[in-house]
C-alpha cells in the first residue's frame, strides 16, 4: 500500500474515532442531564457521588492507565482502539477477537494490514455481542411483563446474592483476608463521621491499604525467621 494512502487513511481513522468519542460523551452525558433535569428523574447528588466514588475506588486507575492504552493501540491499531473504548469489555472480548483476526498473518505482514484486520475482528464481535445482548434484553422484558409480583419482589435480592457468591468465591483462596477486609467494610459503615456517598469508596481504599501492609507484615515475619534460620 502507497505511504501517501496509508497516511490519508490513518488520517480519516483519527478524525472519525475522535468525533465519534466526543459525541458518545455528549450523547451519555445528554441523556443523564434530559432524564434528571427535564423528566424530573434525578436520583439526588448524593446516590450520583457514591455511585461515583464507588466505581472510581475499583477501576478509576483505568481512566490513566496509558499503558494499557498503548498496548492496545500497537495491538490493535487505532480504529479497532477507538471502537473498543467506545464499546467496552476490551481485554476480555475486543483484545482477542483483534489478536486472532490478525493470527493468519506472519510477523513481517503490512502494519496496516494488520490494523485493517484486527478492526474487522474488533467489528465482528460488537455486532454479535450487540446482537446477543438486545435479544436477551427483549427476552428478560418479556419475562418481568408475565412475572407475579412477588417474583419481582424477589429479583431485588440477585444483586446481593451476586456480590455474596463473588465475595465467596474469592474468600476461599484467603480466608484471613476476607474476613478483614469484612470486618473493615463493616466498621466503616458504622462510622457516623463518614459522610454515606463516600463510605463505598472509603471502605474499598480501606481494604486494599489495610491488606497490604498485613501482607507486607507477614512477608517481613518471615523474612526475619528465615534470617534466623541461616544463623542458627
Amino acid at each position: 500500500m502507497d505511504d501517501s494512502v496509508k497516511k490519508k487513511y490513518y488520517d480519516s481513522v483519527h478524525r472519525l474515532g475522535r468525533g465519534t468519542l466526543a459525541l458518545s460523551i455528549v450523547f451519555f452525558l445528554g441523556i443523564g442531564c434530559y432524564l434528571s433535569f427535564i423528566r424530573g428523574y434525578h436520583p439526588g447528588w448524593e446516590a450520583i457521588l457514591t455511585a461515583f466514588f464507588g466505581v472510581a475506588a475499583m477501576v478509576g486507575h483505568t481512566w490513566v492507565n496509558i499503558s494499557d492504552q498503548i498496548m492496545y493501540l500497537l495491538l490493535m491499531g487505532p480504529a479497532a482502539t477507538y471502537m473498543s473504548q467506545l464499546t467496552g469489555n476490551v481485554k476480555n472480548m475486543r483484545l482477542p477477537s483483534a489478536l486472532a483476526s490478525c493470527a493468519m498473518l506472519d510477523e513481517n505482514a503490512d502494519r496496516c494490514k494488520r490494523d485493517i484486520l484486527a478492526t474487522f475482528g474488533v467489528a465482528s464481535s460488537v455486532v454479535v455481542n450487540t446482537s446477543f445482548l438486545v435479544l436477551l434484553v427483549a427476552a428478560g422484558r418479556f419475562l418481568l411483563s408475565v412475572l407475579s409480583p412477588s417474583m419481582l419482589q424477589s429479583l431485588n435480592y440477585i444483586v446481593p446474592a451476586l456480590f455474596g457468591a463473588i465475595f465467596g468465591q474469592f474468600a476461599l483462596k484467603n480466608i484471613p483476608m476476607a474476613a478483614t477486609s469484612l470486618a473493615v467494610v463493616l466498621l466503616v459503615l458504622q462510622l457516623p463521621v463518614i459522610p454515606a456517598f463516600l463510605r463505598a469508596f472509603t471502605a474499598i481504599l480501606l481494604v486494599i491499604a489495610v491488606n497490604i501492609l498485613l501482607y507486607r507484615h507477614k512477608e517481613k515475619k518471615t523474612h526475619d525467621k528465615q534470617q534466623e534460620d541461616n544463623h542458627d
